[in-house]
């Protein structure tokens, strides 16, 4: 539990037994929520599902299990029932002395817990024939925070890029290096292997569309490709895509350090081929008497009577005998299913369809009914017109944003700084803070416009704003002779806390908890930044209104603002986020 539903959980006990007493066990509608407004309590329980449940009304219902909890529990704080509703305040004293310790107990793992299950959170994925391009850049950034606070609520998570070395790209890639010249190419835009290896895709692909004896030629490399692979042993250097892939995914690697993203794993399609795990799915997808097949190649699965669609007649095998993506993806799925409890796939919100349909072949083939598939579907990022230069015309690279994001950052150190020794490395840092914070920010299944005055706002809804509440936390620490100091429990007077200011912050900090928790079971990645710009600016008032250093209560301030620092730096460092100790 949570410290906030440890101090809630009385009024919980006394509800189950109230119910036992009139038989009934179901105690699933004993859900409590956080009011929209402080003044109406830290947790209210709406009656109507309860109340229709048991055949009362909702009303009658708040005022008798008012009565039964006050004489029943525990729970020290007021109850008030409003109409159908029960709110519940719990008293200063004991939410002070809860957060408090809990946070200088378990510092920065406050608000972790352990959950028994395994994760595999598939992200970003990207074909390794040229580098990441803005519109698919929330893609690792949602993967790799979910991934972090999902391991900080407790979870077994591992973060899996799945490579598509087998698929028609990377053979459109292979054939380029192969046969153009490079000196017929323009010279790469930033001295880096994927931007390098780009200008051979694009021109081969030009090539492909435009020459049929070329796309003939490129074709053939995919099926020496898998006819190498289902032999199982070595494969030519004229076939070697895996390599190839191997090479650009340096370049792609780097792109993602930058963000301060890193991959647990990676998995080559190829592998699926060399293992027969691709032969066992279509094998099975043939045995299944409900599932309408063609005869022969190409292989086509007919999923009218299952999904809705323009075109839901599905190639898995082509007409060559070479394996499609949706093939491979039903293959890597089941592989996956064998190693996790919950599969969690990042995905752009054009794949909802291909989806759907490997949701429907693994559950008609049996291997989704015990499992959890959570595909999380985000809308793509676009940059106002003419905000951003490039000097690819209309595609703008991760690597160009990260480069201008850090531009644009120094500029900002110089002007409040002045030209400072750590001015590279501050700008570096609220670089990337900028762009992490401002795409987690928005919800998923938004569309993104990326906007600097946004991202670099030093007083709005931004990363650098949270920073440097961070920043004058420590700052007050240094102040008072040690930024590492740590309260000791034990010279706290709980009693000297009592400023509205100090009792509102720590009421912030106290949900920090149940916020974790409710983005790691709601996948909703965008509440923590709006949790962390409320922290911030709540500390903001804390350290306008609460003289520190020198006052009557300065040991109890200065643990308030250590509590503080604490929980701003656990979820920046959630987001991916470094917590500075100046700007």
């Amino acid at each position: 539990m949570t410290p906030r539903e440890e101090l809630i959980y009385p009024v919980k006990k006394t509800i189950k037994d109230y119910l036992s007493k009139i038989n009934i066990s179901d105690f699933s509608d004993i859900v409590f929520s956080v009011p929209p407004d402080k003044k109406m309590g830290d947790f209210s329980f709406p009656l109507f599902q309860l109340a229709k449940k048991i055949k009362r009304s909702p009303v009658e219902l708040s005022a008798e299990l008012k009565r039964y909890i006050l004489k029943e529990s525990t729970f020290s704080g007021k109850v008030v029932n409003t109409g159908p509703y029960l709110n519940f305040y719990i008293k200063e004293e004991e939410l002070v002395k809860k957060i408090i310790l809990s946070i200088i107990r378990e510092e920065e793992l406050y608000g972790s817990g352990k959950i028994e299950k395994k994760v595999i959170i598939e992200h970003t994925s990207a074909n390794p024939n040229g580098p990441f391009h803005i519109g698919r850049a929330r893609n690792p950034i949602i993967g790799d925070t979910l991934a972090r606070v999902m391991r900080h609520r407790g979870y077994d998570v591992t973060t899996e890029y799945y490579v598509n070395d087998v698929g028609l790209q990377m053979a459109v890639l292979k054939w380029g290096i192969d046969n153009i010249d490079p000196d017929e190419l323009p010279p790469p835009d930033i001295d880096k292997i994927d931007h390098k290896l780009v200008r051979f895709y694009t021109k081969a692909n030009v090539l492909m569309n435009s020459n049929k004896d070329v796309e003939e030629r490129i074709r053939s490399i995919l099926k020496g490709y898998e006819n190498e692979l289902k032999l199982g042993g070595t494969v030519s250097e004229r076939y070697n895509l895996k390599k190839l892939c191997a090479e650009s995914l340096e370049g792609m690697k780097e792109s993602l350090r930058k963000l301060n993203i890193e991959t647990d794993s990676y998995f080559y399609e190829s592998e699926l081929i060399r293992n027969a795990d691709i032969e066992k799915i279509v094998n099975d997808i043939k045995n299944i008497k409900e599932l309408h097949t063609s005869n022969g190649l190409p292989l086509i699965v007919k999923l009218g009577d299952y999904i809705k669609g323009r075109n839901t007649d599905i190639t898995l095998i082509r007409e060559d005998g070479t394996s499609l993506y949706t093939t491979r993806d039903l293959a890597y799925h089941r592989n996956k299913l064998k190693r996790a409890d919950i599969l969690i796939n990042i995905l752009g919100e054009d794949h909802k369809f291909q989806s759907k349909v490997l949701k429907t072949l693994l559950s008609l083939m049996g291997d989704d009914d015990r499992k959890q598939i959570i595909p999380i579907f985000y809308s793509f990022v676009t940059l106002p017109e003419g905000k951003m230069s490039t000097r690819k015309g209309s595609i703008v690279y991760l690597d160009d944003l990260v480069e201008e994001a850090v531009y644009r950052a120094k500029q900002e150190v110089i002007k409040r700084r002045g030209h400072i020794d750590e001015a590279n490395r501050i700008s570096q840092t609220v670089a990337v803070g900028a762009i992490r914070f401002n795409i987690i920010r928005v919800q998923n299944d938004k569309n993104i416009v990326f906007k600097w005055e946004d991202a670099l706002n030093m007083y709005g809804f931004s990363a650098p704003y949270v920073m440097y509440a961070h920043t004058r936390a420590v700052s007050i620490l240094r102040k008072y002779g040690n930024k590492e100091w740590v309260p000791d429990s034990e010279k706290i007077n709980m009693n000297k806390i009592r400023n509205p200011a100090s009792l509102e912050l720590i009421r912030v900090m106290s949900e920090f908890p149940d916020v974790i928790k409710d983005c790691s079971e709601s996948m909703r990645t965008h509440l923590l930044p709006a949790y962390l710009f409320k922290l911030a600016s709540t500390f903001n008032e804390f350290y306008r209104d609460v003289p520190v250093i020198g006052s009557d209560e300065e040991y109890e301030n200065l643990t308030v603002t250590w509590s503080a620092k604490t929980v701003l730096s656990i979820g920046l460092n959630l987001l991916g986020i470094e917590a500075p100790e100046i700007m």
